[in-house]
């Protein structure tokens, strides 16, 4: 059985450098695992269970960060609802007027309509 020093510096380090990752550590991975868990919509009081913690202030105090990902997400479902969708930039304004001024794009001014 390996200690966790020992696995940390002759299995975890060594296979995420391979990756690309350095410093990783063990309350690294904590923080990591519980960020991840809140991103798929994990109980709060799961991911204070799975943590150990005794209050769940602590892990979202301190254990749960905002991915990027997330906050684009948020921000894009808040102007949906507020805004409404977008638009697309490559239907012209006539193909987005309503039905009933379309045809009078080439009235200018007060004229006979009136």
């Amino acid at each position: 059985m390996l200690e966790r020093r020992t696995l940390l510096s002759r299995l975890l380090k060594p296979a995420a450098k391979g990756v690309g990752l350095d410093n990783v550590n063990w309350h690294l991975l904590r923080h990591s695992n519980a960020t991840l868990h809140d991103s798929i919509g994990t109980p709060l009081g799961t991911v204070r269970a799975l943590l150990g913690h005794s209050s769940s202030e602590i892990t979202r105090q301190l254990y749960l960060h905002s991915l990027s990902a997330d906050r684009r997400v948020a921000v894009e479902k808040l102007e949906a609802l507020i805004i409404g969708p977008k638009s697309d930039p490559s239907c012209g304004f006539e193909q987005r007027a309503l039905p009933e001024f379309a045809d009078a794009a080439g009235d200018i001014g007060r004229g006979d309509r009136i």
